[in-house]
């Protein structure tokens, strides 16, 4: 339900939070976009409906290093998109430094 979603975020949205709409752009690097799209879109598609924030993908540019995620509604809607984006990259992280130690003990 509504009330075990909020319990995972640590503070609850301040008045001025909820009345000031805010646009954040994120800057990815390439290699870590697929973690936060996820597979067919998934985790995408998690942080729209998780935070109800507005999430767009900027299209890449040639040969830069980033990609531009744009997030965008109410300041808590962003703050909560913000992590849950840091999530989905942390999470990769943790999955390649698994694997890592998987290949050191052959």
């Amino acid at each position: 339900g509504v009330g075990t979603a909020k319990a995972r975020f640590p503070s609850t949205p301040t008045a001025t939070e909820i009345a000031t709409e805010t646009t954040t752009a994120i800057s990815i690097p390439v290699a870590q976009i697929g973690s936060v799209i996820g597979r067919s879109g998934a985790n995408i598609n998690q942080i729209r409906t998780g935070s109800g924030a507005k999430v767009k993908l900027h299209d890449s540019v040639p040969n830069a290093p980033e990609r531009t995620l744009e997030l965008s509604g109410t300041a808590y809607q962003v703050r909560v998109a913000q992590k849950l984006v840091a999530s989905f990259l942390l999470s990769e992280d943790q999955q390649q430094q698994q694997q890592h130690g998987l290949q050191t003990y052959h």
